[in-house]
């Protein structure tokens, strides 16, 4: 898969996240620091440490959150890291840390087995909800976790960039792209919008993959719809979708990472934080609550001002 741009639908997944490039490539996950005025927002510096051709000091991160959220996309999904059930309650003894270790030095997911177990009924439940979607099960007739690769242009030279989308459909062109979330909290679909998909930076990651899909002709343009799936019990479900008007919208943001990418990349400079003093503020709902009366409400003097 080194530097050769194309569709690559039977990629090894473990194989794709450990970078084999130089130069080092540009994913979502790996450039959304680089868009600015988000929550996620960080700096180019950030950017480096966590890019594993550029780093030498560079190491995967595996947490749990990470292998109970991998186990379901497997799952769900048919394709992955590649799951190790490991016959332990926890991992408080030194022969399941042995275990769960071996299993990460092996580019795969340890998964408990009551955690497996439960993530096998979470895939029954979502099998039965997706299938009485009125356009369908969403994950059928296709291919799971699809590498793609293209170049893009900058005036300081070339970026490879590469995403692996969770279901790439067989028909085309795309009408939309599909993905897979779980949760730990809720996949109510408004809370989900409000505080995962533009907190997290989901909408620029859809619209860095639909670049991807028009630039290798898969696409002229595409609807973006994420799966969610609670890991708890009762393992609900939903679906929220976002209309390719709306990811037009983000393309500026997609625009700014690879530019900023790009930069950094050929000229070897990854700045941090600035460090020209910050100035603080004393935010004004300090004065409202210094402004609360004995009985608890604010006077009318400052009701009228606004506090």
């Amino acid at each position: 898969m080194d530097n050769i741009v194309g569709i690559f639908p039977t990629i090894d997944v473990a194989a794709y996240h450990v970078d084999a490039d130089r130069p080092q490539s540009l994913s979502a996950s790996l450039g959304k620091c680089l868009v600015p005025n988000r929550l996620f927002t960080t700096t180019p510096l950030h950017c480096w440490n966590d890019a594993s051709r550029l780093n030498p000091n560079w190491k995967p991160t595996n947490s749990k959150t990470f292998d109970i959220g991998n186990t379901m996309h497997e799952l769900t999904l048919g394709k992955g890291h590649g799951l190790v059930v490991l016959d332990f309650d926890n991992f408080t003894t030194k022969a399941a840390r042995e275990a769960r270790d071996a299993a990460y030095a092996d580019r795969k997911t340890p998964v408990l087995r009551d955690m497996y177990e439960r993530a096998l009924e979470a895939k029954a439940v979502s099998d039965r909800l997706l299938d009485a979607c009125p356009w369908g099960h969403p994950f059928r007739n296709g291919e799971p976790e699809a590498a793609l690769r293209w170049v893009e242009k900058t005036k300081w030279g070339d970026v490879r960039c590469k995403a692996l989308v969770d279901w790439l459909p067989n028909n085309r062109p795309l009408e939309r792209g599909i993905d897979f979330k779980s949760t730990g909290a809720s996949a109510n679909p408004e809370w989900w919008e409000k505080r995962q998909l533009f907190n997290l930076g989901y909408d620029i990651s859809a619209a860095f993959h639909r670049r991807g899909y028009k630039a290798l002709g898969l696409a002229h343009s595409c609807d973006y719809l994420w799966v969610i799936q609670e890991w708890n019990a009762p393992y609900a479900c939903s679906i929220v979708g976002y209309a390719d008007e709306e990811l037009n919208k983000a393309d500026d943001d997609v625009q700014t990472m690879i530019d900023v990418f790009a930069k950094c990349l050929h000229t070897n400079d990854w700045p941090g934080y600035d460090m020209e003093p910050w100035m603080a503020k004393r935010p004004k709902w300090l004065d409202s609550r210094q402004r609360i009366s004995g009985d608890g409400h604010l006077s009318s003097e400052d009701i009228a001002m606004g506090l």
